[in-house]
């Protein structure tokens, strides 16, 4: 996975005074433009104890302490329980339900925190629809981060603000799946359907965004400062009007210094291909 990360802003006033000030803005998940963000427990449906299929259950623990490794002389006690025991569905539900009461105290909490967006895209600053959606048209502009390094700057310069999450987004239909289903597929290996895994989803509609997540416990502080010599890059859209361009300029050379021209690029419709096209700054 490459360790940089783009962040698009469309030049609002806010934006560039984040630029200016070194900060990121963090925001709870329903202030997100994703309508369907935080809808955890809904895609996690409850099951009675007639619905339990014993033997699917035995099978699939079978075959997941069988990939771990353990012979069968090991694994017989934990399938033993579950065998020829009138109890057994019961038993299984409440092994369901518990974990079921668990995922509601982890899904809410992912919901009490706040969250900064990126997209982990290689090729993020010529992504058309990320300079269409949040570049506003290439008016605005695309900052460029070093990852790993720009996590420890956040935790380093903010006092409680040590990243809890960091996340890539996986793209899928959102879709109701039982208690039972989910982890029947965990025990068969297919963890992209795990109970947790729904807090990284989003529908297949967003996957052009490629999008990372950092994550930070709730605080009333939500502009999270970092150091700026950790902007690898600053991307400018060419339908920026020339007063912003001058401001934006003027703001580099206060963050940046002498070199700020070094890391100012230019994103532009190649006529011939019509991708969008990075280019140095000539000034």
């Amino acid at each position: 996975m490459s360790d940089t990360l783009f962040k698009f802003f469309g030049f609002r006033d806010f934006d560039l005074d984040a630029l200016c000030n070194s900060y990121l803005w963090f925001s709870k998940l329903h202030e997100f433009n994703d309508p369907f963000e935080g809808l955890y427990e809904e895609q996690v449906s409850s099951i009675t104890e007639e619905e339990i299929d014993v033997q699917k259950f035995i099978t699939t623990l079978r075959r997941s302490l069988i990939s771990e490794g353990l012979t069968q002389d090991e694994i017989q006690p934990y399938i033993a329980k579950y065998t020829n025991n009138k109890w057994a569905k019961r038993e299984i539900l409440e092994n369901y339900q518990s974990i079921e009461r668990g995922l509601k105290v982890l899904y809410q909490d992912h919901k009490k925190r706040l969250y900064c967006s990126f997209t982990q895209d290689s090729e993020g600053n010529q992504n058309k629809l990320l300079w269409s959606h949040y570049g506003f048209g290439l008016s605005g502009f695309c900052l460029e981060f070093y990852q790993s390094a720009l996590v420890d700057s956040i935790a380093e310069l903010n006092e409680k603000a040590e990243i809890v999450y960091t996340g890539e987004i996986h793209y899928r239909e959102a879709k109701i799946q039982s208690i039972q289903e989910r982890l029947l597929l965990v025990l068969g290996e297919q963890s992209y359907d795990s109970p947790g895994e729904v807090l990284n989803r989003k529908c297949i509609e967003w996957d052009y965004e490629k999008e990372f997540r950092l994550s930070v416990e709730y605080r009333d502080d939500r502009k999270l400062i970092y150091h700026s010599s950790l902007i690898k890059s600053i991307t400018i859209g060419e339908k920026m009007s020339k007063v912003k361009r001058e401001t934006l300029f003027m703001c580099l050379k206060g963050l940046l210094g002498v070199t700020w021209k070094e890391k100012v690029k230019v994103a532009s419709i190649c006529k011939k291909t019509f991708k969008i096209i990075i280019e140095p700054l000539n000034r």
